[in-house]
């Protein structure tokens, strides 16, 4: 026991003497955190030292006072990175540490309210950052600052601040965002991005938040360019693109948890962990997310008690159930990304992204709401930069959780309870090379869209198969300097689409004067365009609608390059078809159909078509009276026989032509429909930016 006691003496006394001797061989960095504004002390900051290498070497937090000391540094150069939320991070470089001394290095944070001056990358395409003082677009930034402090379901919570953006919404977690313009049921308006690559359901090209793969606590930035950008970003950027950021492992590395609860039983959890190799060459980040919460509750009156139990469109097993909605919303999302940086010049990045709702609700346009069952959305991308060269692929995926047009555990339509069939995909190509002539910058580039729906007969209906699309672009912008103050910028890029005939050109050209580093004139002329989706081509669905039995309303869309073509060969009048005749049959006389609507079929239950139209009529048609109904269909009844003996003429039952939506006779023959092409528009715009003090700014366009 004595010998252990003078052991244990003996190592104290070691270490002690040997500690003055470890402090003199490495050093550190002390200082004081405060704000920019005022000079209050920041407690509570992260100070992180880094290595030459890249390497963190130390990581602390600033006391109570602002104060801060890190110790046990090696010998060398470092650099300083400090940040605390509510401030915009700082990073100092060239901190030389000495053996035995200790560099002093006070920072001052800026309250990120006054960052107006943000550099953004989306207006050149990621050729390079600029200044949104010098971008010659209407640009705004939401920074990770002020995403952190605000709770949020979807990116569109973080928007709803943004100027010239209409937002709308449909419970929860659906929203549509359109820049300058009017919104619509169907999200289509403005171009939306994640790191470059589309962020749209495939084949629909609708914008749907509530798919983003990301998570809230991975977003770096926010960048909205409004305004049309066709000269860059090609067909369906006229009304602008919303680009959304995530973070890079190597400057965000560690790991984060957030929970956040509120009212109709909302609970987002999320998870995000980062970090480098030791030689800085390597980076990693996975993040995760899971939502849940209750809908606000809605009834629409379109939608049946129960679906039809005779409706072969209809899976078995929901054939006459009741047709209730279901209100709970559940998604869970995930990203991984490896980022290599072989030396500074170069940059591969790989990510891989899921979102997968479980349940929710998605508003559409004529065929009412759907129930989303396990839609999935997936997306591969693989990026390359070397200096000023840029290219990558990627591939979005699609899912509405149904195997094909009979099951019935995916997403399916309230009002009909038909299934949606969507395994949709997009593959994309681009290339860009930047170049700097004397006193010109040029963005040069070209991408390739293979767009590939398939909705196995729901969607596209007979025309699955034949509805690929294949688009094709290039494009070149310059800037000139004419002078100090004055910049000049010219683009254009052509653009072909499989499916429409002709290319499509879109110019852009632009003068900015500079009166101050920090105010700008802008005048701009844009010339963009919007090619049609794929379900303006090939939409070949069932409507939800059947004004009489067997004549189901079907919504098609417009053939690519034939168009509508009205059949006039019956007589020189248009060729008609019914459900309750044979063959094609004249426009102008409904006599050939007459047979079939007083015949009494077991097609109809053994009744009459007329009588089965009658027994489809609602109450209202009577009076709200069922015995007036009943009475009347009892009169029908004996009628019948008698008027099955009829053979009317033309003359004596002449057609009506109706419109469908207003179901009053049409003012004006039917017409042909030309094929779809490109809808264009053209912008001429006048711009002022203006930064004050760095607290203020002022744009109107």
């Amino acid at each position: 026991m004595h010998a252990q006691r003078v052991g244990r003496q003996i190592v104290a006394l070691l270490a002690v003497a040997i500690a003055p001797v470890l402090q003199a061989q490495t050093g550190g960095i002390s200082g004081r955190v405060t704000s920019a504004e005022g000079g209050a002390p920041v407690s509570d900051a992260i100070v992180q030292a880094f290595a030459a290498s890249g390497q963190m070497a130390a990581s602390i937090r600033s006391r109570e006072d602002g104060s801060y000391r890190v110790i046990n540094l090696a010998p060398g150069t470092y650099a300083l990175y400090v940040a605390k939320l509510g401030f915009a991070p700082r990073r100092s470089e060239g901190i030389a540490v000495t053996a035995g001394g200790t560099a002093t290095l006070d920072v001052a944070l800026t309250q990120a309210i006054t960052r107006l001056d943000e550099r953004v990358t989306t207006a050149t395409r990621g050729a390079e950052p600029e200044r949104i003082q010098d971008s010659p677009n209407s640009i705004s930034v939401v920074t990770s600052e002020r995403i952190a402090e605000r709770p949020s379901v979807t990116i569109t919570d973080h928007l709803k601040s943004s100027p010239g953006l209409a937002i709308s919404t449909g419970g929860i977690a659906q929203s549509n965002i359109v820049s300058r313009g009017f919104n619509n049921a169907f999200s289509t308006q403005m171009m939306m991005l994640q790191d470059y690559r589309f962020a749209g359901v495939p084949s629909l090209r609708v914008n749907v938040p509530f798919l983003f793969t990301g998570t809230g606590d991975d977003i770096e930035r926010v960048e909205v360019l409004q305004g049309p950008v066709a000269a860059l970003y090609g067909p369906n950027s006229g009304n602008g693109v919303l680009h959304v950021i995530t973070k890079s492992p190597f400057t965000s590395q560690g790991t984060s948890l957030t929970v956040d609860g509120g009212e109709r039983s909302l609970l987002r959890a999320g998870l995000r962990n980062a970090g480098a190799t030791s030689n800085g060459k390597w980076g990693y980040k996975v993040a995760g997310e899971y939502f849940t919460a209750k809908d606000f509750e809605y009834k629409d009156p379109n939608e049946p008690a129960t679906f039809s139990a005779t409706d072969t469109r209809v899976p078995v097993s929901r054939r006459g159930t009741a047709a209730a909605r279901d209100f709970d919303l559940a998604r869970y999302s995930g990203e991984a990304r490896i980022d290599f940086r072989p030396n500074e010049d170069t940059e591969i990045i790989s990510s891989a992204g899921l979102s997968h709702i479980k349940s929710g609700m998605e508003i559409t346009t004529t065929f009412g709401a759907a129930q989303v069952k396990d839609w999935s959305y997936v997306s591969l991308q693989e990026r390359f930069r070397h200096k000023k060269f840029f290219a990558q692929v990627f591939y979005n995926k699609s899912n509405a959780g149904n195997e094909d047009a009979n099951d019935a555990g995916g997403t399916f339509y309230l009002r009909s309870g038909i299934p949606v069939v969507d395994r949709s995909s997009v593959a994309v190509g681009q290339v860009q090379q930047g170049l700097q002539l004397g006193n010109t910058k040029v963005v040069l580039g070209g991408e390739y869209i293979a767009t590939r729906p398939k909705t196995l007969g729901t969607i596209n209906g007979r025309n699955d198969g034949d509805d690929a699309i294949n688009e094709y672009g290039a494009y070149i912008q310059t800037t000139t300097a004419l002078g100090s103050k004055i910049d000049f910028l010219a683009a254009i890029r052509g653009d072909k689409n499989s499916r429409i005939d002709g290319a499509q050109a879109s110019p852009r050209a632009a003068f900015v004067f500079k009166a101050t580093p920090n105010q700008n004139v802008r005048v701009t002329y844009n010339r963009a365009f919007n090619s049609p989706a794929s379900f303006a081509f090939f939409l070949d669905q069932y409507s939800g609608q059947t004004p009489a039995p067997g004549l189901p309303v079907q919504i098609m869309g417009n053939a690519p390059k034939v168009g509508w073509q009205l059949d006039r060969s019956c007589g020189g009048a248009l060729c008609m078809r019914s459900p309750y005749a044979s063959g094609l049959l004249p426009a102008g006389s409904a006599a050939a159909v007459f047979p079939g609507l007083v015949t009494r079929s077991p097609a109809f239950g053994g009744a009459s078509a007329i009588e089965a139209i009658v027994a489809g009529l609602p109450l209202s048609n009577f009076g709200g009276s069922a015995a007036q109904k009943a009475a009347f269909q009892g009169a029908l009844a004996q009628l019948i026989p008698f008027m099955a003996t009829f053979r009317p003429t033309a003359a004596e039952v002449p057609s009506v032509l109706l419109d469908f939506n207003t179901r009053q006779p049409t003012t004006k023959a039917p017409t042909d429909y030309a094929p779809l092409g490109a809808n264009f528009s053209t912008t001429w715009e006048l711009g002022y930016k203006g930064l004050f003090r760095e607290k203020v700014r002022l744009a109107a366009d």
